[in-house]
């Protein structure tokens, strides 16, 4: 879990890229499920991706969308 812009956003690191898009690819494109599991977010979930990382931020604060586009890029799930 990191702070940014105040706003608490969840990042996972993977040993190799191709584990992370092994896990990305178990989340729906709207966000709602992830493999068989269907979460009650707490927020808007915005997932994005990179290398190892995947990161998952719930909330709309577009400060925080757009840090994390400008380092990540567009989201690849969610809302």
């Amino acid at each position: 879990m990191i702070k940014l812009h105040g706003e608490e956003v969840q990042v996972f690191q993977y040993p190799d890229a191709a584990a992370m898009e092994t896990e990305a690819a178990r989340v729906f494109r709207d966000g709602s499920s992830v493999g068989t599991t269907k979460p009650h977010w707490i927020g808007t979930p915005h997932f994005y991706r990179q290398g190892r990382l995947l990161v998952l931020y719930f909330s709309d604060e577009k400060k925080v969308i757009q840090a994390l586009e400008g380092v990540l890029g567009r989201q690849f799930a969610g809302q």
